[in-house]
This record gives C-alpha cells, structure tokens and sequence, in this order.
C-alpha cells in the first residue's frame, strides 16, 4: 500500500516561523520589483542607443529586477539557501551597473558601457567556437549547435570604430578576467572593483561566509549538533537568515532603480531615497531563531 508522503510538514513549518517577516517584507518586495520594472520600461523607451552604450545598463538592471523577484518567491515559501546563489548573481550585476553609470561624462559611460557588452560577446564567440568541437569543424560536419548569424553579427559588432581599442585589448596578450579591466587594468577582478565601489564587506560576506554555500562546500550546513557516534541532518528549509537576505536584494534593487533614474530620467522625484534605510530599521525588528540547520 503507498503510504502517506510527510514532506509538506517541513513547508509548513518554515513558513510558520518566519511568518510575520514574510507578511511584511514580501509585500514590500513585491511593490519595489514591480516599480523597478515600470522604471526599466520608462528607461528603455528614452534610450537613445538602446543596442549599444545603452543596452548593457538595460540588461543588467533587468536581470535584477528578475532576481529580486525570484527571492520574493523564495521568502513566501520561507527559505534562506537558495536565496545565497541569487544575492551573488544581483550583486554581481550591481557592481557592473554601479561602474557603468558611475562615471560622470558621456564619454566615461559609453566606454565602460562599450566594454561590458565587448567582453561579453566576445566571451561568447569564444565559448561557441569551443562547444561541439571549433566553429571550422562543426561547417564542415554540418552539426553546428548555434546560430552562424549570430556569430557573424557578434564579430562586426567587434570590428566597429568604437570597438577597435577594445577589441585589440580582448584578443592582446595580458588576460582580462574581468570587463572592467577594460577601462582599468587594476581593476581586473571582483575584489578590486567591490573595494573601488567601496562595497568591500559585502564582498567579504557574499564571497566569503555565503560562498560555501553557493560551491557546495559548506560540510556543516544540514548537520544537526554532529559527534562521533550518530550524523543527523536537520530539515530542509531554513528561515533563519532570510532577514538578511530580503535586506540584501532589497538594497540591491532599490539603489539600482535609483542609478537607472538619475541615468535616464534626469530630474525624477528621488525623495524616497531613504526608503532602504526604513525598510532596513522596520526589518530589524524581526529576530528569527536559527534553526537546527546553519546557512
């Protein structure tokens, strides 16, 4: 006889714990996300160049404004993990949007903006040309996985006046690991940028206590008060650090609805721009337990 699944109890119970957090920040979360996509509409039908400087602040904004909505998802089902992959891919694209629109000329924008959307197609040519053998092999087997066109017009975007500087430093002999490198030698990874950004202690949290999780690294995470007789995993689902979390991709967004304003909608009412600061304070007021499980 098919017995009685139990799994729904430890749903429940997450959400049960972290109730009163999720009834306020998730609709907080929610509005903010969907006023970030009515500026990201209002800021792609002013864009000028909307295939060139501007395509790379459109973009990374988007995408988001896509992730903070995926952890509203994650906080009403009252879990924290895999919030931690999500907050490094936001933060991540922060840091890009920050740089770009940092910059107080025109011409500072267009080149940091030039060189993300330069490394990245060219990061792609060269990861379709390995893929399923080089693109010379793949014409000749007639098994080619991707689009030719789309590389053809990927190489000519390359080969554009604006992106000859940049291009001959992509195909030079120093490596770029990162675009902004482009613009800045020293500033050739993550680190350097965070620290330029001074966004130095969040980098140290989200690639430092929270990395484990994101590379599957943290031994200890699921384990309950482990010793050398019995090894007992606690329940999945943990709700204890979903309050720094929503903080996090709070902050994220809402600084990165503010940098596409200023950049796009000049002179826009920025009065509320101490909403993360409220939200913050009013967030703080929730102290969930950690669970028998660590994050």
């Amino acid at each position: 006889m098919p017995t009685e699944s139990q799994s729904p109890c430890f749903r429940e119970a997450a959400v049960s714990s972290a109730q009163q957090l999720i009834d306020f920040a998730s609709p907080e979360l929610e509005s903010l996300v969907d006023r970030a996509e009515e500026t990201f509409k209002r800021c792609r039908k002013v864009a000028q160049k909307a295939w060139s400087r501007d395509y790379p602040s459109l973009v990374l904004f988007r995408h988001m404004i896509d992730m903070a909505d995926g952890i509203e998802v994650l906080l009403r089902a009252g879990t924290s993990g895999p919030m931690i992959p999500i907050l490094r891919t936001m933060f991540e694209a922060y840091l890009s949007l920050y740089y770009i629109i940092e910059s107080t000329s025109d011409a500072g924008y267009e080149k940091r903006s030039l060189a993300w959307l330069c490394f990245g197609i060219h990061d792609q040519i060269i990861r379709k040309g390995k893929r399923d053998g080089k693109l010379e092999e793949d014409r000749r087997t007639g098994e080619s996985c991707h689009d030719p066109d789309l590389i053809t017009i990927a190489k000519e975007f390359l080969q554009q006046p604006d992106c000859a500087d940049i291009a001959a430093k992509l195909n030079g002999k120093t490596q770029i690991k990162l675009w902004t490198a482009l613009c800045d030698k020293t500033l050739n990874d993550r680190r350097a940028l965070a620290k330029y950004l001074k966004g130095e202690d969040l980098y140290d949290d989200i690639y430092g206590r929270w990395s484990a999780v994101t590379h599957a690294t943290h031994y200890y995470r699921h384990l309950v008060e482990p010793n050398d007789e019995t090894v007992d995993f606690g329940p999945l689902r943990c709700s204890a650090q979903l309050r720094d979390s929503v903080g996090c991709s709070y902050g994220f967004l809402l600084d990165a609805r503010n940098l596409m304003t200023k950049r796009f909608l000049p002179g826009e009412d920025l009065s509320q721009s101490k909403e993360r600061d409220n939200f913050v304070t009013r967030l703080e007021r929730f102290n969930l337990k950690r669970s028998t499980h660590q994050t």
